[in-house]
């Protein structure tokens, strides 16, 4: 025992000694870089709520950068665009929780602003007067919240000089008791963000599409919830029946998932189980990797029709995937 422990001392003295070398490398490095280009260094004040912790960092169209900062005790997140040449920045909007604010990744900013006017149910109410056309300088992004108790991506619009220079909160895209997970793609053409989530059951992960303006309606909730039912003989009905159990037994309410006028997602993944997405740009393509409790992993990438999904009251999740077409199984 000694001896063992004489060797485990040796190799922590050891990391610590090469992590001390790495630590001491990058600090000369930005010793030395401050020193060569200390005149174009820009300098941001936090945000007083949230000033300790600097979490994400994305670009915006107009050259500016959005920045995530939260507070210590992660109960406050703060959405702030900054102004890379002048070193000014303001709040796009502020989450605040009494528990705790999980980080993630589903920031996504559209391709054009998107006009309040353009979107069709699940408005918020308290919208202020927008210009139309939007100025010179508005965006729009989808930005996913926990503010319901349940992780949903939510539609805002920037315009300069308008709502305090925050960003205007539009509409909710999805809603209920489930959760989204990640933004897998964004087709402004066909008003389609692409994610996924566990709408179907909380033991799977599965692709889904839903409109961005929601200009067409799509089926009933209850309808979905009769062909799920239809469904319970085919691979992941077991799951589907237990996730319903579960349901039933938390005492929460299974009809009407969504909110008011915020379309069903429209399901693409065809097997049962846990799926990770990579898709193209253009949203034509994804490779979908998955598994579940009887089958190992398989990678398979699918084709997206070049209509996608449609919002048109007949299209749903349970026929769309018949309409992918399988380009090639790797393994």
């Amino acid at each position: 025992f000694a001896d063992m422990a004489a060797t485990d001392s040796r190799i922590l003295a050891d990391s610590r000694q090469a992590e001390d070398a790495v630590i001491e490398e990058m600090r000369t490095s930005a010793q030395d870089l401050a020193a060569q280009h200390w005149d174009a260094v820009k300098w941001w004040d936090p945000p007083r709520e949230a000033a300790e912790y600097l979490a994400r960092v994305y670009w915006l169209p107009d050259g500016c950068a959005a920045a995530l900062w939260q507070n210590r005790g992660q109960s406050v997140a703060v959405l702030m665009r900054m102004d890379v040449e002048r070193g000014k920045g303001r709040t796009l909007l502020v989450e605040r929780s009494d528990v705790w604010i999980n980080l993630h990744h589903m920031f996504k900013v559209l391709p054009r602003a998107v006009h309040p006017e353009e979107c069709v149910g699940g408005i918020e109410r308290n919208i202020p007067p927008v210009p139309n056309p939007l100025p010179d300088g508005s965006f729009s992004f989808v930005f996913a919240s926990e503010r319901t108790g349940f992780s949903h991506l939510y539609l805002y619009t920037f315009c300069p000089g308008i709502n305090g220079e925050q960003a205007i909160l539009v509409r909710a895209l999805s809603a209920g008791e489930w959760m989204v997970e990640s933004i897998a793609g964004v087709d402004m053409a066909k008003d389609l963000v692409y994610f996924t989530g566990t709408y179907d059951s909380v033991l799977e992960r599965h692709l889904y599409a839903l409109p961005i303006t929601n200009r067409r309606m799509a089926i009933p909730d209850e309808q979905h919830l009769q062909a799920s039912s239809d469904d319970s003989s085919n691979s992941g009905g077991v799951r589907r029946g237990l996730s319903k159990v579960m349901h039933a037994l938390s005492g929460k309410r299974v009809i009407g998932r969504n909110g008011e006028g915020i379309c069903r997602p429209i399901r693409l993944t065809v097997d049962s189980g846990m799926h990770s997405i990579a898709m193209d740009d253009d949203c034509r393509m994804f490779a979908d990797t998955s598994s579940d409790l009887d089958r190992p992993t398989t990678v398979k990438i699918y084709e997206i029709p070049s209509t996608g999904p449609v919002f048109n009251g007949i299209n749903g999740s349970s026929s769309f995937s018949d309409s992918l077409r399988l380009v090639l199984t790797l393994h």
